[in-house]
């Protein structure tokens, strides 16, 4: 006996004499049986969309004349005033039935259909819909992989054996496309455009388009591949061709890239210290004139971007820096865990109204950059305090890429954009090296939370350790670069058995120079580390400083990581603590002088569990250094 969840609304279909035939209906046809159709999962307003009626098992029964097929459109939650629309009968095996629809207005959109049988008794069927979201320009969410949950996707690589995923895939206005070779093939006896474009020139079935892996950064071999797309484009027009690529540059790929229809700049980034990667590479194409259909490719995962808290600044960061580009991509494949959070990220930073506001030689601009109007914006304006020094102004409503200027107040030199998430989301974004210190309320609370750790059940893994013994982790010495160089101890503790722990130290550097690291770990099933070094990267921090980083991985293998902005200065001692919650979090906390707190990570998201039972040191010293233990 199924359950009522099981249970499916049912209409039972008569044999039915339509046009001099037999149209045999499945004696339980449910709405599973049909699929609405959309041509564009992100169709932009003025632009017509086909709507169609597909029928899973279309090839069981000959072409329904007899029936009547109306779409309904609603905007929003304005199921008040919904917009049907008669379809007519079309002659493809797959489908029953199609129009044309031509959105007028931005934002979220439910399409659902009713499928009637003419002349008949029987209570029309109820069509699931499709969601999708109407926009003021084209945009471009593109997935190396995705699984079918994923909410907002314009195109997707699907390299499964069948064409099921794929015929889905298109039903979501989603675009399925296969995948083939860039330089990879050329070396591998496809050296010439006409060879790579009969390559590129295959797809499988029902796929509409291919990826291209990938470009370099403009090199001689690239300027090839630019000729070769653009052979490609003569051959098969309707084809979608997306190419990686590191930059964009030379004329020949410039070229070529101008006849793709997306242009995906490989960026795969770990933290903020890389995020001129991002925007850099971005701008090759936006100046070769391509900015409307290239966007930044950004990795997921242990290497790259694997918080929420990441994802989303990395989100500000562009939709600041470069608001016009017209999308974001994602690789590999999205962490289960990031899923939710990248749907999220999309519709809060370019779904929703997006509205910023820049100040200028005593101009102040409101602009919205999202995709749909925000209302009742409220402008207050502070002086260098930032106080409040004269009366807030507010916008009723602000369009799509509409802008608002107007003279500061006296005394005024900042707008801000009073947040209302209910509204709209006020975009402000600043960049790490240029945070201000933290304040006297967010100090005492670093401390507060410090003590309260140190003060409550949770084990101090050094006080375990004090009476035991060193152990040499790395025991070769006959390869001096044995481990990269990296020589450790460790030191068994009481195993944690997954409770919580924290880790409380002093570190005062003696000699700081490039490429070295130190890592202090908490290891076992996991590990929790703070290590500190000195890259070429490392912006905003003289070269005999070492950086900070907090890294921690669970059970299941996947790391998190936040890197501070400060530096560890020569002969200068720090207070370290690492503690780690026993559930959900773990945390760092730098002090100086004074205990004054230099660095808070935050809670970081300890999913994964995580269990220790050493303490363990890692040594990676600048050539000729001594090590010492």
């Amino acid at each position: 006996m199924p359950g009522a969840g099981e249970v499916r609304t049912t209409l039972l279909l008569l044999a039915l004499a339509i046009s001099g035939r037999a149209f045999q209906a499945a004696s339980a046809a449910t709405d599973a049986d049909f699929s609405v159709g959309v041509e564009q999962a992100l169709p932009v307003v003025g632009q017509p969309c086909q709507l169609w009626l597909a029928r899973d098992q279309a090839a069981a029964a000959p072409k329904p004349d007899g029936i009547a097929v109306t779409f309904r459109v609603v905007h929003g939650d304005n199921r008040a005033n919904p917009i049907d629309l008669p379809a007519t009968v079309d002659q493809r095996q797959d489908v029953l039935a199609r129009v044309e629809w031509t959105p007028q207005q931005t934002g979220p959109v439910n399409i659902s259909a009713r499928v009637t049988l003419r002349d008949s008794d029987t209570s029309p069927l109820e069509v699931a819909p499709q969601n999708i979201f109407v926009t003021s320009r084209r945009l471009f969410f593109n997935y190396w992989q995705c699984p079918p949950e994923q909410r907002f996707v314009t195109s997707v690589m699907d390299n499964s054996e069948t064409t099921e995923a794929a015929i889905r895939w298109k039903r979501r206005g989603v675009r399925p496309l296969g995948w083939q070779g860039g330089q990879w093939h050329w070396v591998r006896g496809y050296g010439s455009p006409e060879k790579m474009a009969k390559l590129w020139s295959k797809m499988p079935p029902e796929r509409v388009g291919i990826v291209i892996d990938e470009f370099g950064g403009g090199d001689e071999i690239d300027q090839q591949l630019g000729a070769a797309l653009r052979l490609t484009r003569q051959q098969m027009p309707q084809m979608f061709l997306a190419p990686y690529c590191l930059s964009v540059t030379g004329e020949q790929m410039i070229n070529g890239c101008r006849v793709a229809d997306l242009v995906l700049v490989e960026t795969y980034t770990p933290d903020w210290r890389w995020d001129g990667f991002i925007t850099g590479r971005w701008q090759t194409a936006a100046k070769a004139g391509l900015g409307t259909k290239s966007i930044a490719v950004l990795g997921l995962g242990s290497q790259w971007i694997g918080t929420e808290r990441e994802l989303r600044r990395v989100f500000r960061m562009v939709r600041t820096t470069c608001p016009t580009m017209p999308g974001l991509g994602f690789f590999a494949d999205v962490p289960p865990r990031l899923r939710g959070a990248v749907d999220s990220a999309i519709e809060d930073y370019f779904l929703r109204p997006v509205v910023i506001t820049r100040v200028e030689k005593g101009t102040f601009t409101i602009r919205n950059i999202g995709e749909t109007p925000a209302t009742d914006v409220e402008v207050t304006f502070v002086d260098q305090e930032g106080q409040t020094v004269a009366p807030s102004k507010r916008v009723t409503r602000l369009k799509p890429w509409m802008t608002i200027s107007g003279d500061l107040p006296p005394g005024a030199s900042a707008a801000t954009i009073t947040a209302a998430t209910d509204r709209y989301t006020a975009l402000a974004y600043t960049p790490p090296l240029q945070q201000p210190e933290l304040n006297q309320k967010q100090q005492h609370a670093s401390l507060q939370f410090r003590e309260r750790t140190m003060a409550g059940t949770v084990s101090d893994a050094l006080q375990q350790a004090a009476a035991m013994t060193v152990v040499r982790t790395d025991t070769s010495d006959a390869d001096p670069n044995n481990h990269h160089n990296v020589r450790s101890a460790s030191i068994p503790i009481p195993a944690s058995q997954g409770q919580a722990i924290a880790l409380s130290f002093d570190i005062r550097p003696n000699r700081c120079w490039f490429y070295g690291h130190n890592r202090l770990s908490l290891v076992g099933d996991g590990e929790l580390t703070l290590t500190w070094a000195r890259q070429d990267h490392d912006a905003g921090i003289a070269g005999n400083q070492a950086r900070p980083e907090l890294v921690f991985k669970g059970q299941d293998g996947y790391l998190v990581r936040a890197v501070s902005t400060l530096g560890f200065r020569e002969n200068e001692t720090c207070h370290v603590m690492l503690a780690y919650d026993g559930s959900e979090t773990v945390r760092a906390i730098v002090t100086g002088r004074n205990n004054q707190v230099l660095w808070d990570s935050g809670p970081l998201p300890a999913q994964g569990g995580f269990r220790c039972d050493r303490l363990r040191f890692d040594v990676n010293p600048f050539p000729r250094s001594e090590i010492r233990y």
